[in-house]
């Protein structure tokens, strides 16, 4: 009876003290979004400014073109890197460049594509690689999912307005593309540049590799930075800060 009394007596005593003062919540960083075939190079960035300023004044986010807008709009993100152009009166700008790189697995005797044996190949009208060069074996088409801002780039440039076959092979991330290239004697895909491994092989397109200089390589993607409107604070100083570096 003592032992239920003074807890009963406790039970009064915290009643009375009235409810516990809820900790402040903490500031978090904003987040800053980037689409999956620009998450190599844009992930570089980020750990540059590490190394030369400090502790990143984001959290780094992968996401499709489409969901990283609707996030903007709905001011769950604070800025966007993509290849693609915003919606009208965005806040835009450019901060770098990425090439599309592409490859075959390194058994592939295959150097070089003109744009017309890329349309064919990634179409599905050719099915063979004897059906534009090299031996008698079947062709492995890999690409992004659909919606991917570098497969619509690709598919712009190369295309002419053809689907992509639905034989292909599909993959999220750059790092599952090369991998899954690497795996297959008969692969034949697409990866951003800054993605590549030694365990995949980028071809020639139009006689030129993703790693020349001047303006003679067909896939050349203008990285943006976009957003309803302007950044503020700490992503602002990070556009900046990436700016200078990337002239440098």
């Amino acid at each position: 009876m003592r032992l239920a009394i003074l807890g009963l007596g406790g039970l009064a005593l915290l009643g009375a003290c009235g409810p516990a003062t809820p900790p402040p919540t903490p500031n978090l960083p904003p987040w800053v979004a980037v689409t999956p075939g620009l998450e190599p190079i844009v992930r570089s960035w980020v750990e540059a400014y590490r190394d030369q300023v400090g502790l990143p004044p984001f959290d780094l986010a992968v996401m499709p073109l489409e969901a990283g807008q609707d996030k903007l709009r709905r001011g769950q993100v604070a800025l966007l890197f993509a290849a693609a152009e915003p919606p009208e009166g965005w806040f835009a700008t450019s901060v770098g460049k990425e090439r599309i790189a592409v490859v075959v697995n390194p058994d592939n005797p295959g150097r070089g594509f003109s744009l017309r044996d890329l349309e064919r190949l990634f179409s599905g009208e050719a099915v063979s690689w004897a059906d534009v060069q090299g031996r008698e074996t079947p062709v492995q088409i890999y690409v992004p999912f659909a919606g991917d801002d570098l497969r619509a780039a690709f598919a712009e440039e190369t295309m002419r307005g053809r689907p992509i076959t639905p034989n292909a092979r599909l993959f999220l991330t750059p790092a599952k593309g090369a991998a899954l290239v690497a795996e297959d004697k008969a692969g034949l895909g697409i990866l951003p540049q800054s993605a590549l491994t030694g365990d995949v092989r980028s071809v020639r397109v139009a006689g030129a590799l993703p790693e020349d200089s001047g303006g003679a390589y067909p896939y050349q993607l203008e990285i943006v930075g976009m957003a309803p409107s302007e950044p503020t604070g700490g992503v602002r100083d990070f556009l900046g800060w990436l700016q200078a570096y990337l002239q440098d």
